[in-house]
């Protein structure tokens, strides 16, 4: 199914300007019948559906809004709040959405319901991940294998490795690595970097 230009699918309209406060990432089912999206400033997720004939966005059909309580004053430069960065389905079901959230240090995760596009999942379900205070969580993906996921942490310079269960969605913690060179320390207004780390088979 082809889908809209981008453009026109971000096209800022009334009622997403209501629900959303600066989507920044989007993703899409693997039929392409739904959209979900992830806005910083409000700490939001939303589904829309899109229209098979013209590739554009309907309607809002559910939300998911993240709230940071007791905010730490000493991060209040960057976490003063819940800051959704991104939202990712897994690839395998395309079951779970995973949502990394920057402001509260946290990787949600929210069931999708493809035929309602509804998501579920209360803000203190088992199977979100919590970080430990200042990483903010900003990207993930997924292992081929489907056992892991791999968060890159803006705040702290750290990629943590998580187990990924399939069947609960549950994330677990494994480990965690610093991405920055020997004697850099990770500035909370710096900027992004690449890096590349090797992975063992069998321990994530």
């Amino acid at each position: 199914m082809p889908l809209a230009p981008f453009a026109q699918i971000c096209e800022p309209q009334e009622a997403a300007a209501q629900i959303h406060d600066f989507p920044c990432h989007i993703d899409f089912t693997k039929d392409g019948r739904w959209a979900l999206t992830a806005a910083y400033m409000d700490g939001t997720v939303a589904v829309w559906p899109i229209d098979p004939a013209t590739g554009e966005l309907g309607a809002c059909t559910d939300t998911k809004k993240q709230c940071l309580r007791d905010p730490n004053p000493s991060l209040a430069d960057r976490q003063e709040q819940a800051h959704a960065h991104q939202v990712l389905l897994d690839p395998f079901q395309n079951k779970w959405a995973l949502v990394c959230d920057l402001g509260t240090d946290m990787v949600y995760v929210y069931e999708l319901d493809t035929r309602r596009g509804s998501l579920s999942g209360a803000s203190d379900a088992a199977r979100h991940l919590r970080l430990k205070e200042g990483s903010g969580p900003r990207h993930l993906d997924y292992h081929p294998s489907g056992r892991y996921v791999y968060i890159t942490c803006e705040l702290s310079g750290e990629v943590v490795c998580a187990a990924f269960d399939q069947a609960s969605g549950t994330l677990s913690q494994l480990s965690a690595v610093n991405a920055l060179p020997d004697g850099v320390t990770c500035c909370r207004k710096g900027t992004c970097k690449i890096v590349e780390r090797a992975c063992e088979e069998g321990e994530g």
